[in-house]
């Protein structure tokens, strides 16, 4: 198998000015989110400022790692929970991305005595 070459940036050069500036931007942010207690309205709001336009309907629980804040677009009913990390500097579109361990479950307050159909199921997720 040939090993795939790849071309190198330098990523010092002034066309390159404004994505530092919004990777440092987003890196303070997400340091901020990460040390505040998720449930105060200032953590929800800083998460807001990380990723401008995102919908009040929607929940990123910390910690995060979100590189380029303002190229990320959230949708309205999003729930994502902790340890998100989003490292991409191009803009994205349709995007489906998985947190680790994702896994597929029922409902947890069904009681464990409720007949097998009802008590919750811990799936695995594979993709292909």
């Amino acid at each position: 198998m040939k090993k795939e070459e790849f071309e190198r940036v330098d990523m010092r050069i002034p066309d390159y000015e404004n994505t530092w500036a919004e990777i440092s931007r987003s890196n303070s942010l997400c340091f901020k989110i990460n040390h505040t207690d998720p449930m105060e309205e200032t953590s929800r709001s800083l998460v807001r400022e990380l990723i401008p336009g995102m919908p009040e309907s929607s929940h990123i629980m910390p910690p995060m790692q979100i590189d380029m804040g303002a190229n990320v677009k959230i949708g309205n009913h999003v729930f994502i929970n902790h340890g998100l990390t989003i490292m991409d500097a191009n803009k994205m579109d349709s995007v489906f991305f998985i947190v680790q361990p994702f896994r597929l479950f029922g409902h947890p307050s069904i009681s464990e005595h409720a007949p097998d159909s009802r008590r919750p199921r811990y799936l695995p997720l594979h993709l292909l």
